[in-house]
Order: C-alpha cells, then structure tokens, then sequence
C-alpha cells in the first residue's frame, strides 16, 4: 500500500562524516510529498539526543532461570519546531485541523546544539511510539529519565560501540501528526553523529602542564664489555741469562671500580720509604673483574594527559641514569659498555572502559586494543646521556636521559572509531594507556626484563572550539621539567 505522503529530512553538512559539535547551528529542509490530500494537525521537527542501557541477567523464579532486562533511558537533548502550519498562520487561527492537497511541499528548520545535556529539564514525553500508549516488554522493567537522577555536564559523543548495553543516539525527526487516532502519525528519521569540540581546559594544559609518569629497573651484577686489563711482561733475555724485573702490582677490584665508576684515593708513596720487591703474582690466575649494578627508569612524559584521536602520539618515551655518564666511560675515553642497554620490545595498549547502570543492574564494559606492538634490537648507551631536567624524586639530584626514537612508535594512532571521554546519568567512558619496554643486558641476550607504566588519560575528538586560538597561551612560555614537577 502506497502512503499518502512521504516525508525526506536534508541537513546541511558542516564536516566529513555527517559530525556536528556543540554550538553548531544545523540548518536544513524537510521535504514533503502529498500524493493523496491528508487531514492533519501539524507538522513537527525534533532535535533529539538518547541515551539507553539495557543490562540482561538471569535470575530463579519460580525454580526456573530466566532472563530479565533492566531497561533506563534518559532524554539528553529535546527541542521542537513546528514548521507546518507556518507561524502567521497559528497566531491568527484557531483550527485544530488543516488540509493539505497532492503536491510537493518543503519547509525549511533550524537548530543551534547546547553545551550542556538538559536530562531531566526538558519536557520531552517519556513513553511510548505514539505519545498515547506506553510499551511493555516481557520479562523487562523500564525505568525512563522521568523516574531517576540525572547528570548535568557536557553533552556526550554518539556512542555505538557498546551493542544494546548501552547506546547514545542524536537525531533529526520529522512527524506529521494526523488528527485521526485511527491513522498512525507519519515519521521520518535522520541520525547524524556528534563530537563534543575539545576544551580548553585540555588545550590550555598542553601548554602548562608537564605529567610523568616512570618506573624503575636494575640490570644486576653488569660485567663492562670493555675490560681494561695490564698484560704480564715478557722476561728479557740478557747474556747473563734471564733476569727477573720487577712484576708490577696486581689490578685489585677497587682498581677496576675506579676505572668505571671515577677516582679513588691513590696510595700514597713515601719519597724516604725503602722500595719493596713485589709479590709474585699466582701463575695463571685471570685478572680480577668486578659486576656493579645499573640501575635506569623507564619513563613517559606527557604535555597534558590526553590524546587526540587519529593522530600521533604527543608523549615522548625515555630512559633516565642516576649516575653520571663519566661513570660509564673507560680509560680509553669511550664507552665501557657497562651502562649499555638494549630495548628489545615495545607495546602500547589503551583500556577502555565503560561503567553502565541500568536501575540496580550494573556492569563495566572491558576492552583493550593494541596500538602498537614491535620487536627491536635498539642500543641505549647511558654513557652518552645527557643532562636532564627531570631530578630524582628521592634524592632530587639531577637525571641523565636518552630518548628513544619517536618514529618507533609514532603509528600508535587512536583509531577514529573512539570517543571522548564522558559521563551521563547512566554511563560512564574512562581510557586507560599502558606502556610496556622489554629491556636486555646485552644485544644477544634471551634474558628480558619487561617495564610496564600506565596512566588514565582522556581522550578527544580533534575538533577545536570557537576561537581557541585567542585562548591558548603562547607555547614559548612553556614551564621547565623542574618548574613542572616542583623539584629543583
């Protein structure tokens, strides 16, 4: 059976993907085409925004199992415009119906999106398809935004990865009301997609706020991969026959450790002491080499704890020494290789989750994906860091640090697919990123210590709010480390 009328919705689009954002104006027209005359009372064009959980569990009644389902719906959003009959119209006439005739009709709407969610300050009906009759489920208890607390704060992104448990919906519809109970209204959806723009409040942190977040590892008992050691001489041949020299005295430990880890006391000679032969050092007896323990933290810093979908990552990731490079370095003026390290691997998770209620029920939703994720064979000498300006936290002494690489990890892109973060009366989005190094002794070495930081962060959809530019300081005024952490 053809209808009557056929009703089409097009909304001017302001960016890629049908996305609007707070404070965006949606313009548009509503089409309508008559084929048959129709009696009505209006025609009406609402802005709405939904969100819905459904919690499923399954419970005894009766001996038996069965599922019952927690429904909560709250109305984020409800704005009306009658478009048809025009305003002049209704402000002179009284009539409860008005008659159209076939053609082609289009009228044009408007609709500015709030900051903030009006749940539970619009009046917005609660229940039903019609507005006249109210929908029971089975086996389900329906609890509408009339009936519960709400959350005031900033309108939340379209959500639509959750399933049924718990979804946020914006959209355009049209209804033209028919005055006849027995004639259902006609309606016309038009979903679209909303992001909440960025604050300034992350914006603004990006450029005055510092954030780390490290962990510490010890590499134990460390072997240098350069020993210096002092050959035994050769006994020179004379025509007396072999002449034994003096042996010269054997390297002890502390000799060792002052080689790597700076000066010691010398001993101390006396020009009236009468020279003693050396001890005859054992045959065969390797020299004495001493293990130290290396210690270094694993580090990421951060302008601000938060990222941007779909593009690179703004944290930097480091390894910071405790000792001064000197230490590392041998009497050769080059790296001993003591305080060399090698990252093996890296990986960056992001956690999602997602708490939602729905009346007594509640559940968190749980998911991790993996942004990045490689196998590397990278040398960080700490013998050529530099000075940092980050401190220890215990002793507030200085740092060394050497930064690794940027561009391997640079493809661990938040996909587009996430939103920001948010909170409603029934749903709550947090993200969570996990950084974890595996580190080795040496380059060949199976033998992998894995350091793992996280850090809650928030996320953001990459869409600048209205003259952000003449809200944001200049970056040239950006704080030190020192000044950041409060150490100095």
């Amino acid at each position: 059976m053809v209808s009557a009328c056929e009703v089409k919705i097009e909304a001017q689009e302001l960016r890629p993907s049908n996305i609007f954002t707070s404070l965006d104006t949606i313009r548009g027209k509503v089409y309508v085409n008559v084929r048959s005359e129709i009696s009505l009372s209006c025609i009406q064009i609402k802005l709405e925004g939904i969100s819905q959980s459904i919690i499923r569990e399954k419970h005894l009644v009766k001996r038996k199992e069965k599922e019952i389902a927690k429904l909560e719906s709250h109305r984020l959003l409800y704005e009306t415009r009658t478009i048809f009959p025009p305003k002049n119209v209704r402000q002179v006439s009284s009539a409860k119906e008005f008659t159209l005739t076939p053609g082609e009709y289009e009228y044009d709407f408007e609709f500015k999106l709030p900051l903030e969610s009006s749940c539970g300050s619009n009046n917005a009906p609660t229940n039903g398809i019609t507005n006249k009759f109210q929908v029971v489920r089975r086996n389900s208890d329906q609890l509408n935004s009339n009936n519960s607390a709400h959350f005031r704060g900033p309108l939340p992104p379209s959500l639509s990865d959750l399933g049924e448990l718990g979804q946020i919906n914006y959209f355009l519809k049209v209804t033209v009301k028919r005055t006849s109970i027995i004639k259902p209204n006609i309606r016309k959806f038009s979903p679209f997609r909303f992001i909440p723009f960025d604050s300034l409040e992350h914006l603004n942190s990006s450029s005055r706020e510092l954030n780390f977040i490290r962990k510490e590892q010890v590499f134990k008992d460390k072997i240098p991969e350069i020993i210096a050691i002092i050959d035994k001489p050769q006994r020179p041949y004379s025509g007396q026959g072999y002449q034994t020299p003096p042996s010269p005295q054997r390297r002890s430990s502390s000799f060792l450790k002052t080689l790597f880890f700076g000066s010691s006391d010398d001993i101390s000679q006396s020009s009236t002491s009468i020279p003693q032969p050396p001890p005859t050092p054992p045959k065969n007896e390797p020299p004495t080499i001493t293990a130290y323990d290396v210690p270094f933290f694993f580090e990421a810093r951060f302008n601000g704890l938060f990222q941007t979908v779909g593009k690179s990552p703004t944290y930097k990731l480091y390894v910071l020494s405790k000792a001064n490079p000197k230490k590392y370095i041998g009497m050769n003026g080059e790296s001993s290789g003591l305080g060399a390290v090698y990252l093996k691997n890296l990986k960056i998770e992001l956690f999602i989750v997602t708490n939602v209620v729905s009346q007594e029920f509640k559940r968190q939703d749980y998911k991790v994906i993996t942004l990045c994720q490689l196998s590397v064979s990278g040398k960080l000498d700490l013998a050529y860091a530099r000075k940092s300006k980050a401190i220890n936290e215990q002793t507030g002494s200085a740092l060394h640090e050497l930064e690794i690489p940027t561009s391997l990890y640079s493809n661990a892109v938040i996909p587009y697919s996430l939103v920001p973060n948010f909170k409603t009366c029934n749903m709550e989005r947090k993200y969570k990123l996990k950084i974890t190094a595996g580190f080795a002794e040496t380059k060949d070495s199976k033998k992998i210590k894995e350091v793992s930081i996280d850090t809650w962060i928030d996320l953001i959809g990459g869409i600048p709010p209205p003259m952000a530019s003449e809200s944001i300081p200049a970056r040239a005024n950006l704080p030190t480390y020192a000044d950041a952490t409060g150490y100095r």
